[in-house]
């Protein structure tokens, strides 16, 4: 509730949107209906966010800081060096989460490092992307107990759902699936959607027939490619 997302689109330089669910619109079993109930009930709230901590016993101390019993409110983030878009955001989250109260320390790393870290359980908080055209992708391969990138999250209803949503082929039923995940993982919050980027493709107007499928970049095909004269 602390993290206003609409920043993030700002110092991207509007190649990116807020995201709030874990589905994006690219993504097969998007569901608008999830993403609007992520939005309303964990965008941005600075009241709200304040207010929950002030409940859960963090107490604002003269440095700005928050302490409960001692303990300081902090948390190390790690940041990819070599992802520009995740590079802007995370002083962005570090100023935001300093409103509230919540002291973050930036370290940088490369990405495959930080995925390593994530592996290896050796990280507090991490920014990552990842990429799935299906949800049965990288989606499921951070999020699902079985899978070899899980990191910690453990909820046997949600790998019920993994494996309902990849043995079901019909795309109504699958979206009523992994909505239905969704909303688990929006109570558990094992990892927190922040934005999804965008794609940009330019053909010169005398290029008929290019296809695109977009998955992490956009894949091009060139069947049927005609050029015209002139």
């Amino acid at each position: 509730m602390a993290l206003n997302r609409d920043d993030f689109v700002v110092v991207n330089d509007y190649t990116t949107e807020p995201q709030y669910s874990f589905i994006s619109p690219g993504m097969l079993c998007y569901n608008f209906t999830v993403e609007e109930y992520a939005r309303k009930n964990f965008g941005y709230n600075l009241e709200e966010a304040k207010r929950l901590l002030d409940e859960a016993g963090w107490k604002m101390a003269p440095d700005g800081v928050r302490k409960k019993e001692g303990v300081v409110l902090s948390f190390v983030l790690d940041v990819p060096n070599d992802n520009p878009r995740l590079r802007k955001i995370a002083p962005v989250i570090q100023e935001q989460l300093s409103k509230i109260g919540i002291k973050v320390e930036l370290r940088e790393y490369e990405q495959h490092y930080i995925r390593e870290k994530v592996w290896r359980k050796d990280f507090e908080a991490a920014l990552n992307v990842f990429a799935w055209l299906d949800p049965d992708g990288d989606m499921a391969y951070w999020l699902h107990s079985g899978r070899a990138a899980n990191s910690t999250y453990i909820n046997p209803e949600v790998d019920k759902l993994f494996d309902a949503g990849m043995g079901t082929f019909d795309l109504r039923e699958r979206t009523k699936i992994y909505s239905r995940l969704q909303m688990i993982l929006l109570d558990d919050l094992p990892v927190i959607p922040l934005q999804y980027p965008k794609q940009y493709v330019a053909v010169n107007k005398n290029v008929e027939g290019v296809k695109f499928v977009l998955h992490t970049s956009p894949y091009i095909y060139l069947n049927d490619v005609k050029v015209r004269k002139g």
